[in-house]
């Protein structure tokens, strides 16, 4: 795989290869080039060419962190669904652009058995299925695979009930299994324990791929993986120029039921959310990731595009406050700040309609979603309660980080920023990119930020989890609240079918801790918004926001 900084080194320079470097690069010049002159691509070929290649180009902000499955949190996810396979997946359902997660299906899994007393679930391998260098995909990587979860994601294998490396059992060549201990045991089954093997994130791997460059201060091989990915999916990773350009292939030899049609997919690196529009509209890309949502507005009266909208599970936006630091150390003034914010304006104003206003930290089509009172708008209450404080009159200044990749979250801090002012206190906003934003989340955590996180589950309690857990690394707010911690990993092990408990502790997560000590604010549930060519169909949204290119076909005339 090439990752030089110039291009694909099996390619001799040319001039045309140099005008595209530089055009790409500055992305003001790149959206002009685009418009007024033939662009040149990898191929060679012009735009016209692009269907008849079966190339899509797919235009998107930035490169991703890296495309270890286990080390890669935005856009390098949908690279590793695509050049990765999972054990098990779901049925999808194409006309409402979705997946259907009660219906799960197996993909390098051929079946799987859960023991009648729960204390283990057997894999049985699928026989044909390879990884991208022709070996086979055998018991010993996915055992292996297991194990490097538990290293490096261990938040998440914990969610399934594994705590221990003594839990996985290497069967035969085809056959793996998951052991667990008995109910109300820290290592018992839980109702994530399965599907835990369906996320993106756990992509088997090649145990020989992974060891063969590993070290002894990178036992499990992360930075050779961050570079050089190699599954078992339907796409192999061609080259990856940083700062320009990904190509994934499609393989040849894909063992897979649902079989490519396009066998290239070309990501351009464009930043400017109008860049990258303004060459979808000259016909030079297919596909538009992260529009800001004004691009969106009459879309739908555009002949040639179209918009994919699906309101993503438990996406929810919220607003996020570190309650040790001040000003959040008064709950006075952290209620005058959820009160304060113009809720309808930001749905109005920054994301057009396409997202969905909520009036809980639950998205609507969750378990249990009801409204709280506390989430509207009073600007009276709001000043009342900076008044009644302990810094009336004195509120310390604070900065709010976005990251430049959501625009309209950018636009949502600027009238939280106005309306703030207007009641005396003083936000400053920073735009960070998203790898420097996310890479302090890790290390620095924020006094108040915007975030929210796919999660895998349409379950607000384990949202929850991800969002506030004292562990997770996705608190960015360093929020620690032991009843918490206990009521959201408790949740993992009661049935979907214990309504009362799950109730229980819904009600202890949420009315008492997050909304009762106004530790946060929804802003609204967001929706999976892409933008493409109109004679493009098979669009999947999937909880992890990635888009399997599998599915992708030209619409049928």
């Amino acid at each position: 795989m090439t990752t030089t900084e110039g291009m694909d080194t099996s390619q001799a320079p040319t001039a045309c290869n140099s005008a595209k470097r530089s055009a790409w690069r500055s992305i003001a010049v790149a959206a002009l080039v685009a418009v007024a002159t033939a662009f040149c691509f990898t191929s060679g070929t012009q735009a016209q060419a692009v269907s008849a290649s079966r190339t899509l180009v797919v235009a998107v902000p930035d490169d991703p962190e890296g495309l270890d499955p286990l080390r890669t949190y935005t856009f390098g996810r949908e690279i590793s669904s695509n050049v990765y396979s999972t054990l098990v997946t779901s049925k999808v359902d194409l006309a409402k652009n979705t997946f259907l997660s009660d219906e799960l299906i197996g993909d390098l899994a051929e079946s799987w058995q859960i023991a009648p007393d729960r204390s283990s679930i057997t894999f049985k391998l699928r026989a044909g299925a390879t990884f991208a260098d022709g070996s086979p995909v055998t018991a010993e990587d996915v055992v292996y695979s297991f194990e490097r979860m538990l290293a490096l994601r261990g938040f998440q294998s914990n969610a399934g009930g594994e705590f221990s490396r003594d839990q996985y059992e290497l069967v035969d060549a085809r056959t793996a299994r998951i052991k667990f201990g008995p109910a109300g045991s820290q290592t018992a089954m839980t109702r994530w324990s399965l599907m835990n093997w369906w996320m993106g994130m756990s992509a088997i791997v090649s145990k020989k791929h992974v060891t063969s460059r590993s070290t002894t201060d990178d036992p499990w091989g992360i930075r050779f993986m961050q570079r050089n990915p190699m599954g078992s999916g339907p796409y192999i990773v061609e080259s990856w120029t940083p700062g320009e350009s990904i190509i994934l292939r499609a393989r040849e030899n894909y063992w897979g039921d649902v079989k490519p049609h396009y066998n290239r997919i070309e990501y351009r690196i464009v930043p400017d959310a109008e860049a990258r529009m303004l060459l979808l509209r000259s016909g030079r890309v297919d596909i538009v990731y992260y529009p800001s949502p004004h691009q969106l507005r009459g879309i739908e009266n555009d002949p040639a595009l179209k918009v994919v909208s699906v309101p993503a599970s438990q996406e929810v936006v919220a607003m996020r406050m570190d309650i040790t630091k001040p000003p959040f150390d008064d709950e006075k003034i952290r209620e005058a700040i959820i009160k304060a914010v113009p809720y309808d304006a930001i749905i109005q104003q920054t994301i057009f309609g396409y997202g969905t206003r909520i009036k809980a930290p639950i998205g609507k089509d969750g378990h249990g979603y009801k409204e709280f009172p506390l989430y509207e708008t009073d600007m009276k209450a709001a000043k009342d309660l900076v008044a009644a404080s302990k810094y009336a009159g004195n509120v310390p200044s604070f900065t709010l980080v976005i990251p430049t990749r959501f625009p309209q979250r950018v636009a949502a801090a600027v009238l939280i920023q106005a309306a703030l002012a207007e009641i005396g206190i003083d936000m400053q906003i920073r735009q960070l990119p998203y790898t420097a934003y996310w890479d302090r989340c890790q290390k620095e955590k924020y006094p108040i930020n915007i975030h929210t996180m796919q999660p895998f589950f349409n379950d607000s309690v384990y949202w929850a989890y991800w969002m506030f857990h004292s562990q997770s690394p996705t608190n960015c707010t360093s929020f620690n609240n032991a009843t918490l911690d206990e009521a959201t990993k408790r949740s993992f092990v009661v049935p979907v079918e214990d309504v009362a408990t799950n109730s229980a502790l819904q009600k202890t997560v949420f009315d008492d801790i997050l909304v009762g000590q106004k530790v946060m604010t929804p802003l609204y549930q967001d929706h999976w918004n892409v933008v493409a060519k109109k004679d493009i169909t098979g669009f999947v949204y999937w909880p992890w926001l990635s888009l399997e290119y599998a599915y992708l076909r030209p619409v049928a005339r």
